[in-house]
């Protein structure tokens, strides 16, 4: 409900309503100790009621008058409620009103004391405070506008960054030098071989059912397998370092709140992380340098180094659901009930794992929520997530110490 649909019956509320009403929307812009005068008519003093915000003491006056007023009269109000509101030794008066202020005459009330704070709440705020979808019961028992069945108020948080490595190039061309080097040393060790040497070992091969070795590698060859593996490694390396960062970086998580004052049922929210794509988070597993330089390779035996083999799958009944879509990465997430706050959902702490391009500054996240038994669905505002680089040198040498670690138990 758009505040303008309702603003005339602000303007046309007055008397002992208005001050509750006052009271109510002053309670919602965080004031507190809100001790009204005489709602229902009386002396007041002066004032209307007194509360405080952020230590601070504040007289409250109000003025609904019945119908537009001019500027001039709005103005005489606020300086009569001023000169008794000084009577009462206060840090400042909040004067709410049911008329129009314009920025610049805004500006002018403020201005009015230099001694006391001055906080005006004009129509506008107002409206927009009873606009509020937790205000609908105040709109209904003041302004007699029927609360219809309350909009959508769920809130959603995550936690956690998204990650961009740093020192790819280093690591990969560090790691493609000690391939390049194992060539050669495997090259020279097959033309030390003397001519019994070799015959002996072809003889033992083709004992056990094997070939022996080769006639020594020519330099050409050499070339062409120092070529071959340079090759591989540079068009394999992206998907090279999203097999390391799936175990490198934490990943992220969600928590869901309903600010409604009742259960919601069958809750979809679907977040799009806008630029970023997400994975599930891995075990570190063996073989993590020989899978860096090849993410083909497939090992000896089906119990080693395939971590993914070791990782824990998404369950079927697990209310996360994602998947890359071009450059974004579009996540579902289905609850059957959220429960009113404080409770919050939330899922588990690495639920996905953020990957961006490098030199990312921030991942803009945009987000919908539908729940059974309402037909509009709640556009939530833009979160915007953090991004941090993260070195891969320290990260490779990192896992494998843990890995290491976890071989040695």
């Amino acid at each position: 409900m758009a505040g303008a649909e309702y603003s005339s019956d602000i303007r046309w509320t007055n008397g002992q309503h208005s001050e509750r009403l006052a009271a109510q929307v002053l309670l919602d812009a965080g004031f507190e100790r809100l001790d009204p005068s005489h709602p229902y008519g009386g002396k007041d003093g002066g004032r209307d009621g007194v509360c405080t915000r952020d230590g601070r003491r504040y007289v409250m006056a109000v003025y609904f008058p019945r119908g537009p007023k001019t500027f001039s009269t709005v103005k005489k109000k606020l300086l009569d409620d001023l000169a008794t509101a000084r009577a009462h030794n206060p840090d400042g008066m909040v004067f709410v009103t049911n008329q129009e202020v314009s920025l610049s005459n805004r500006a002018k009330l403020v201005a009015l004391a230099a001694d006391i704070e001055i906080v005006v709440f004009h129509m506008e705020m107002v409206a927009a405070a009873l606009d509020q979808p937790h205000m609908h019961s105040i709109r209904q028992k003041y302004l007699d506008i029927v609360a219809t069945p309350p909009p959508l108020n769920i809130t959603l948080d995550i936690d956690g960054a998204a990650h961009f490595f740093v020192n790819s190039e280093l690591v990969r061309d560090s790691l493609l030098e000690l391939e390049i080097e194992d060539i050669k040393k495997k090259s020279a060790a097959a033309r030390e071989l003397s001519p019994t040497d070799r015959q002996h070992f072809q003889i033992m091969a083709r004992a056990m059912g094997s070939s022996g070795p080769a006639a020594p590698p020519t330099s050409d060859q050499v070339d062409s397998a120092i070529a071959f593996v340079r090759t591989r490694m540079e068009r394999a390396w992206p998907r090279s370092a999203n097999y390391l960062a799936v175990r490198a970086f934490s990943g992220i998580k969600f928590n869901v709140g309903n600010r409604a004052e009742s259960f919601l049922h069958k809750v979809q929210l679907v977040v799009t992380f806008h630029g970023a794509h997400g994975y599930e988070k891995e075990d570190v597993g063996t073989h993590l340098l020989e899978k860096l330089t090849d993410p083909d390779l497939e090992p000896a035996n089906w119990w080693e180094g395939n971590a993914s083999a070791w990782s824990s799958p998404r369950l079927a009944d697990d209310p996360i659901d994602f998947e890359n879509v071009g450059e974004d990465l579009h996540v579902t997430i289905d609850l059957p009930e959220v429960r009113p706050e404080p409770v919050t959902w939330t899922s588990g702490a690495d639920e996905i794992v953020l990957v961006v391009p490098a030199q990312t500054d921030s991942v803009r996240v945009s987000w919908v929520a539908t729940a059974s038994g309402y037909g509009t669905a709640q556009y939530g505002e833009t979160i915007t997530l953090a991004v941090e680089p993260i070195d891969m040198s320290e990260s490779l040498v990192r896992l494998l110490k843990a890995g290491s670690a976890e071989q040695g138990q």
